[in-house]
């Protein structure tokens, strides 16, 4: 059950995340399509960007510039002969490109290796973008004039290095040029990726390291690719060295419904946003451990004060201690915060009803269902999330909010895609006692071509007019 000040807060955290991805990705794809469709044909250099990419990152992604634009243009223009998504492009390419739009050539090459990382510096973090130039002094040019004091652009041949540090550090311009210079003539190249990797990988490398302790003798790594083949996107990938995430008993695991997660591990981030999400509530809530969730959409229900979005759901929870979920429903402050009648094990707002039930002394239920359907599990998989998207825009009720997000181009996008998908499937199973394996896939429909369908969220939900 969440009340309106919940939904509010996590709509408004939902849209601002989707909106920094979308904006990220909606730039790389309009000046890639910009590039082929204008005829500029560029030959790729032999890439070392790799070799820049510090020996002490904490994060470092590498992104194949060409191979994306390749593939989509394959797809869009010669597999799916998908007309509307055509027409979109070109409209948004005239939008760029015309007198009334100031539409600079940057000199980045972004047909080649993109690195993205992320590295310590003089006791803060320091941000680096790594890329191929075809012109040199069009990229100083254009970025020297539009940077802040903590950011840095330098280039050496044919590759450029944007970099950036957080807005109230004091660290100056040179330092940062010293840093940029010192990439090109560290000895040791970075061991995050190897060329035989990137022979392997189709689209995207990623690779994460993070010091758990102070003196970095205990972290722990995460290395993913990503693919596509077909009527799919994969991820494939592992992680090491998993003494920061513990793995948790689930007293019940729900059969999945819907758009299912299931994990037995609870990282300390998600406690600590959780927290901050419920802080309004009047009560103790428990420290979560585990939980099992089938999702099946959304009913808004009308009030006086505003709406409430009941999720229809079906949720295990499990805790670090014992916990009463009867003892905290019964609480006047939280009937009174949330608006709701209290039965025997049932909750009803307006004429909206959730059962609950106390599973065993650390685990709780709540769900539309009265008897939910529980599975057994398979002890090796830590976390699971399979199942069909459409539940996620799946909402009913609500009069003028309703007709409302069905007037916004990003709740129309997010429609059109999760239509046309398959389902996802995305398993993280243990192999050793402190190694993972992570799997995943996200299928489209026959007829739809995954490259064309994200082409298509990006153009519907103006997210690069």
């Amino acid at each position: 059950m969440v009340s309106k000040h919940l939904t509010y807060f996590c709509l408004v955290r939902t849209l601002r995340f989707i909106l920094r991805i979308s904006l990220f990705g909606s730039l790389l794809l309009t000046v890639w399509f910009s590039v082929y469709l204008c005829g500029i044909l560029l030959s790729r250099a032999e890439n070392k960007n790799i070799d820049l990419i510090p020996e002490d990152a904490t994060f470092a992604l590498r992104i194949d510039g060409e191979k994306i634009s390749e593939t989509t243009l394959f797809t869009v223009l010669l597999e799916a002969k998908d007309e509307e998504i055509i027409r979109l492009l070109t409209t948004t390419i005239k939008k760029r490109t015309s007198g009334e739009v100031d539409f600079k050539n940057p000199g980045i090459n972004l047909l080649s290796d993109i690195v993205i990382f992320e590295a310590p510096f003089k006791g803060k973090q320091i941000r680096g973008v790594i890329f191929n130039l075809f012109n040199e002094q069009a990229f100083l040019n254009n970025f020297n004039k539009n940077l802040s004091s903590q950011q840095f652009c330098y280039a050496q041949g044919n590759i450029g290095v944007l970099l950036s540090v957080p807005q109230k550090s004091t660290h100056k311009k040179d330092e940062l040029e010293i840093y940029a210079k010192h990439l090109f003539t560290q000895k040791t190249p970075s061991h995050q990726f190897n060329s035989k990797q990137i022979e392997k990988i189709h689209f995207a490398e990623l690779h994460l390291h993070k010091a758990l302790k102070n003196n970095n003798r205990e972290h722990h790594e995460i290395d993913l690719s990503f693919d596509y083949k077909g009527q799919s996107f994969l991820l494939e990938g592992s992680m090491s060295n998993l003494s920061e995430f513990e793995e948790h008993f689930l007293s019940h695991h729900l059969t999945p419904k819907g758009l299912h997660f299931t994990s037995r591990i609870f990282a300390q981030e998600w406690a600590d946003s959780l927290k901050r999400m419920l802080s309004f509530l009047p009560v103790h809530l428990p420290e979560i451990t585990a939980f099992s969730l089938n999702y099946e959409g959304a009913n808004v229900v009308n009030h006086s004060s505003g709406f409430f979005v009941i999720p229809q759901i079906e949720l295990v929870v499990q805790c670090k201690d014992e916990f009463s979920i009867h003892d905290l429903f019964a609480a006047g402050s939280l009937q009174s915060e949330l608006d709701y009648k209290l039965l025997k094990n049932e909750l009803w707002i307006q004429n909206e009803r959730l059962y609950f039930k106390q599973l065993t002394p650390k685990s709780f239920y709540i769900g539309v269902h009265s008897a939910p359907d529980f599975a057994n599990a398979e002890k090796s998989v830590i976390l699971n999330i399979k199942g069909e998207l459409k539940p996620l825009i799946n909402i009913k009720g609500g009069g003028l909010m309703t007709a409302f997000l069905e007037m916004l181009p990003a709740f129309k996008a997010s429609r059109i895609l999760t239509e046309s998908s398959e389902g996802i499937d995305l398993q993280i199973t243990k192999t050793t006692k402190n190694s993972c394996r992570i799997q995943g896939e996200l299928s489209f429909k026959d007829g739809h071509y995954p490259m064309a369908e994200v082409l298509r969220f990006f153009l519907v939900g103006q997210f690069i007019e």
